[in-house]
């Protein structure tokens, strides 16, 4: 597992940053009043790997008012398994709106492909999981389908002969079951149609002549019985089918809800068993959390991911003072952000 830490960085002409130099632990806390700036080193780190801020957003405004033409430089050392190494983006402009990026690592220069080729080899993840494992909002924040297609993964391979019936189980040796459910809804359709159409034909018998009567109102009869068994048969498989798709979205929500804490789970279906994706506290849904619970529910996501995906990132943590109560988040590097009534601060052990 790729074990990734901050260890230091250099930001210069950043957002309200002229020069600007940290130093990070183990443990890291960044205090101080609204608009001093602690937001603005995530964003200095987002933008240096991934090329946005701490949002996600590709346009934000990180040049300075008062020094439009400087230079803006971020340089980070970062340690990757034990080993250091050298990130920096320096970003020139011409004054006019035109601005031109300089990407290195290790002191060498990367045209933009390349250089997000080499952060992802460092990383050990690619950036869009960069980004959505950061921060507890930086999964959390994402569209409800980017949330599903990350967490998806996670899913055990569903046995159909541990939820299918036997009768469909035999079908499904041959067809898909989307298919299944096509056919078999057609010929229940046509089926119920020809049925309709029998009482008709009996009543226009019972208008002929005797000697012909009986033998065709037996003959109906009959054929309406055998049709009747038909209809039957038919939506039993489809009753089979709707049974099975919901063993199936079940199983795969339980097997992914497992590798998460039992007061979180993900709802991947709908009463439908349409695609969905969202996440719960203790049965509370998670648009209706307070915003510490918000930053523990997303901790606790990001570090499963993180173990998933076999990768352990710096972890940032925004508005860390709306936590309270029992934080037990385990993770190699944790990075805080707390307001606070005084200037920019950093503690760090």
């Amino acid at each position: 597992m790729a074990e990734i830490k901050l260890r230091n960085m250099q930001i210069q002409n950043f957002k309200g940053f002229k020069d600007f130099k940290i130093e990070f632990g183990e443990h890291t806390t960044i205090k101080g009043a609204n608009g001093t700036g602690k937001s603005s080193v995530l964003d200095a780190w987002m933008w240096l790997v991934a090329g946005t801020d701490s949002l996600g957003r590709t346009k934000f405004n990180y040049r300075p008012i008062d020094v439009p033409t400087e230079d803006i430089e971020v340089m980070a050392e970062v340690e990757v398994d034990g080993e250091n190494h050298i990130l920096k983006k320096v970003q020139t402009t011409d004054g006019n709106g035109k601005n031109t990026n300089r990407f290195m690592v290790d002191e060498w220069d990367y045209k933009e492909k390349d250089y997000k080729a080499e952060v992802e080899k460092l990383m050990g993840c690619r950036l869009d999981l960069f980004k959505a494992l950061s921060s507890p909002t930086g999964f959390t924040a994402l569209h409800w389908t980017a949330q599903r297609a990350l967490i998806m993964p996670m899913a055990k391979a569903v046995k159909d002969t541990d939820i299918a019936d036997s009768d469909l189980l035999k079908l499904l040796k041959e067809h898909d079951i989307e298919d299944i459910v096509k056919k078999y809804d057609k010929d229940a359709k046509a089926l119920k149609k020809k049925l309709m159409e029998i009482p008709i034909r009996i009543d226009e018998n019972e208008r002929m002549k005797p000697e012909h009567m009986d033998l065709r109102i037996s003959t109906l009869k009959d054929e309406q019985k055998a049709i009747a068994q038909q209809i039957a048969n038919a939506e039993r498989i489809l009753f089979l089918c709707e049974e099975y798709r919901k063993a199936k979205c079940q199983a795969v929500q339980d097997s992914i809800n497992e590798k998460f804490p039992s007061f979180i789970k993900f709802e991947l279906f709908d009463s439908l068993g349409k695609e969905n994706c969202e996440v719960t506290n203790n049965g509370v849904r998670f648009s209706t959390l307070s915003t510490g619970q918000r930053i523990k529910v997303g901790a606790h996501i990001i570090q499963a991911l993180q173990k998933f995906y076999g990768v352990q990132l710096p972890v940032w943590y925004d508005n860390f003072e709306a936590i309270s109560g029992e934080f037990t988040v385990i993770v190699p590097q944790e990075i805080k952000m707390i307001v606070a009534d005084y200037g920019l601060e950093v503690d760090r052990e």
